[in-house]
């Protein structure tokens, strides 16, 4: 159970550095605003923005461009 825990962990570390090579930014701009993830070590948790909030994906949010998010240059 250890050694799979130890893998877990270590794929997760991985997927984290090469996700933040990939990383974005996105801006709200659904007027009834939009909903995005922030995975933790206690659990995901979801976090509701305004019109024009602008986030990024290099600090672990995950966002969905179906919820009204658009990817910023």
């Amino acid at each position: 159970m250890k050694v799979l825990v130890r893998v877990f962990l270590s794929l997760t570390a991985v997927a984290t550095i090469a996700l933040g090579a990939l990383a974005d930014d996105f801006q709200c701009t659904s007027d009834t605003g939009c909903a995005a993830l922030l995975p933790s070590p206690s659990g995901t948790r979801t976090v509701k923005f305004k019109k024009g909030d602008i986030i990024g994906t290099s600090g672990g949010w995950i966002v969905n461009p179906s919820d009204g998010w658009t990817r910023v240059d």
